[in-house]
């Protein structure tokens, strides 16, 4: 009896989580379509307007480090309303902003642009620079514990945008300004927004709630 006791909370507990991840998704994929969309055009109009922004590298450099702090400030801000306690906010907000936005910045684009047959260059800046990383990764779970609730919805929409900017220049300033011609802006699109919509949601979503076992709203799970 006990048995089956558990495995029905088990079952009420996946349920609960799909449908809370179904509804975050169909809230903020087209809010991510939108503006990976509208930063795409600006960051290609930017990089054609001032080609120096390309060959110094530093506008990828600061959108990735102000990428991984809005990360970190959303992952944590999220995580702080529910109920796995501050350190474990904390710890999350650090790691998966280092980890997501590696992977949204970087990893992805670099996969993408090779996938349609450009050259692109790897560049991974955690290596790089470890320190500014790491640094902004902790101050950005800090802002996460002030004034949580509001901070858990404007920050997912700031963390879109950055990462949608950050996504684009490492593609503009890694591919030789391959890509900067109109003819690959369908191709642009695409790589952009699995770059953006897939780690962001896992980052400022999926992850905190999973590792804490409560729902989107901050409630306990049924079999929490």
């Amino acid at each position: 009896m006990e048995q089956h006791s558990h495995d029905h909370a088990d079952a009420t507990q996946w349920v609960g989580f799909r449908d809370a991840l179904r509804l975050e998704l169909r809230h903020h994929l087209p809010f991510t379509v939108i503006v990976t969309a509208v930063t795409a055009v600006a960051a290609s109009v930017a990089v054609r307007t001032w080609p120096a922004l390309v060959e110094s590298g530093a506008s990828f450099e600061g959108a990735h480090v102000a990428h991984v702090f809005v990360s970190a400030v959303a992952t944590t801000a999220v995580g702080s309303r529910q109920r796995g306690g501050p350190v474990l906010a904390a710890g999350l907000g650090i790691a998966g902003s280092i980890v997501f936005c590696t992977l949204s910045d970087i990893l992805l684009p670099y996969a993408g642009a090779l996938a349609f047959g450009t050259p692109v260059s790897l560049d991974v800046e955690v290596l790089h620079a470890p320190v500014k990383v790491g640094l902004a990764a902790v101050a950005g779970a800090a802002g996460g514990f002030a004034h949580m609730r509001r901070l858990s919805i404007y920050s997912h929409s700031a963390h879109v945008l950055v990462s949608s900017l950050a996504s684009v220049l490492y593609v503009h300033t890694h591919a030789a300004g391959a890509w900067a011609d109109w003819a690959h802006a369908p191709e642009m699109a695409a790589v952009l927004f699995f770059s953006v919509f897939l780690p962001c949601c896992m980052s400022d979503l999926v992850m905190p709630v999973a590792c804490t076992h409560c729902d989107f709203r901050g409630r306990d799970n049924p079999a929490s």
